[in-house]
């Protein structure tokens, strides 16, 4: 073979090699994550999202953060959320929130969705995102009754947005037209849009509630009436929300949200995709105190948030690296051809050069698909009122069995207290709910319902009791009849040679998964959230002892009184 010859081909192959390897470098989606969710999993994906934060790098002055730090705790918190463990979740969205507020705020007031680090791009979400990031940080705060804080994060989220306008159809410009109009103008990104307030409708909800319960009423009133501009069909709610009526506040979201794909040339245009269809279905929410059945509209539709170009970031430079790339690579070949025809090696040298920098630069091209895949398809707000601990709410998407569920235990505030909220996250897939979720009885006494089951005897030895020790639990088991010689050191040393955790190590702390799940943790969630449903509401196996005395112990008890659980 010719020199030229052989000088061409190793070039390119490594140009090639390096430009594959560039391209493939983006983390495939862990689709399981996803699917857990829809079907109600929420613990199996909090706990591995959970091993997976606790393994990046600590953050702090001067230190980059991981580049998917934001995308993983984002999804860290929405799973603690929808397990029903929000009052867990302070570390995970103190992080979350710290690098959303403080990076990537623009002077016109509308927000970035990359933070830079030392030529590392850090994913933050796409504006829509982060609003939500910022709504479910208010849902953190207020489930646990801190109204500032709720109020501060419902704030954040009603971030200034970039609106390109209209087309000449009267249609909302689309992310093809926005890339078209900026390939035809460099200075369109720039230029072509005016910074407008917010139309999260959501947003200004969650800002009305806290700052009503804040007793900020000129300052609600004046957010729970843009809602109703915003979207007539929210009126009712927001009336109610206003008038104080309700003792309960439901925060309830279902299906799966959009998918993030790249279109386009070289895929350099990010898309959401739907992967649950938008509709008007109301939520129909009924409450075991009254008969009658209530309708609500969603207040939030994220497929739309997804299409409309004002929630989008405007990744410019990503679709300027694609079209320099495709010119690099004809100019490379152009050169490359010419220096081998003339046996050229400095000119073939060039050209490869120029295919190769082609090359990166198309490979870089490609749009960052990464997306929070926890996000819901959409999100109701119900106010309700419950008479007692014994008062249970179902809640069901219209035409969506699937979706049905049953919320028990939840303790009603006393007269003259603030309503609670409470976030639940629906099953959205199968042709009928989960046991669990519609069951509407508890099974096993836990400590968000200490008074639901008369249990006698703890679960480690055959009863129905997963409260943490106490002097209070354990004179409730001698009351009965039982472990009448045990002292609470004595009882706490049964858990500690089970290796079960009675509380969570800090109160920032992440649970491990409840024993009654194969776990070995008996910190409960909030009563009326899909985490409590799914632990308490059914039965589980009966404990298998690891240790000698328990398992001796648990054995005497049951030769002697039989099956103590009381059913």
């Amino acid at each position: 073979m010719a020199r030229g010859t052989i000088t061409w081909h190793r070039p390119a192959a490594i140009a090639l090699s390096i430009a594959a390897a560039t391209a493939g470098c983006r983390a495939p989606q862990e689709a399981w994550i996803a699917r857990a969710v829809a079907a109600g999993d929420h613990g199996r994906v909090r706990v591995a999202l959970t091993e997976r934060v606790s393994q990046q790098p600590a953050t702090g002055r001067g230190r980059k953060l991981d580049r998917t730090y934001v995308l993983d705790r984002m999804s860290l918190a929405l799973a603690t959320l929808a397990d029903g463990y929000g009052q867990h979740g302070d570390l995970v969205f103190e992080e979350l929130f710290d690098v959303l507020r403080t990076h990537g705020i623009n002077a016109d007031k509308t927000i970035t969705s990359v933070v830079i680090n030392e030529g590392v791009k850090t994913w933050k979400g796409e504006p829509f995102e982060q609003a939500l990031a910022f709504h479910y940080a208010a849902v953190h705060y207020a489930q646990q009754g801190q109204w500032g804080n709720a109020r501060a994060a419902a704030d954040n989220s009603l971030f200034y947005l970039r609106d390109f306008g209209e087309n000449q159809s009267g249609h909302r410009k689309s992310q093809q037209y926005l890339v078209d109009e900026a390939v035809r103008d460099e200075e369109y990104l720039g230029h072509g849009y005016r910074a407008v307030e917010s139309n999260f409708a959501l947003g200004y909800l969650m800002h009305g509630i806290a700052s009503t319960m804040l007793d900020r009423r000129k300052e609600a009133s004046d957010h729970l009436n843009k809602v109703a501009r915003l979207n007539p069909t929210l009126q009712s709610c927001v009336d109610r929300i206003g008038a104080g009526d309700e003792n309960v506040i439901l925060l309830v979201d279902y299906g799966r949200g959009p998918t993030k794909i790249g279109t386009g040339p070289d895929a350099a245009i990010a898309r959401f995709v739907p992967a649950t269809p938008s509709d008007g279905r109301r939520l129909i929410v009924a409450t075991s105190d009254r008969g009658d059945k209530e309708a609500f509209a969603a207040v939030c539709d994220v497929n739309t948030m997804a299409r409309d170009h004002m929630w989008h970031s405007l990744e410019g430079v990503r679709i300027a690296k694609s079209h320099i790339g495709t010119a690099l690579l004809i100019a490379g070949a152009a050169v490359t051809t010419h220096g081998g025809h003339r046996r050229n090696e400095d000119a073939t040298y060039a050209g490869m050069g120029m295919l190769l920098a082609g090359l990166l630069a198309k490979a870089g091209a490609h749009a960052d698909t990464r997306h929070c895949e926890l996000l819901p398809q959409r999100i109701y707000v119900a106010p309700v009122r419950i008479i007692s601990a014994s008062t249970t709410i179902s809640l069901e998407v219209e035409g969506a069995r699937s979706s049905r569920m049953i919320l028990t235990g939840i303790e009603p505030p006393p007269p003259g207290h603030k309503p609670l909220l409470r976030y639940v996250r629906l099953v959205s897939v199968g042709a009928a709910a989960p046991p669990w979720a519609d069951s509407g009885r508890i099974y096993y006494t836990n400590e968000s319902a200490p008074t639901a089951v008369s249990a006698d005897l703890p679960y480690i030895l055959g009863g129905a009791c997963v409260r943490p020790p106490s002097h209070h639990v354990l004179k409730r088991y001698q009351d009965a009849g039982f472990l009448g010689h045990m002292t609470l050191g004595q009882l706490e040393e049964l858990y500690q040679l089970e290796g079960i955790r009675t509380r969570a190590e800090t109160p920032q702390s992440q649970p491990a998964r409840h024993l009654l799940e194969g776990g070995d943790s008996l910190v409960a969630p909030y009563a009326g959230t899909a985490g409590f449903a799914r632990i308490f509401c059914q039965r589980h196996p009966a404990y298998e002892p690891r240790s000698t005395p328990v398992r001796n112990l648990a054995e005497q008890l049951r030769r002697t009184t039989g099956n103590v659980e009381r059913r």
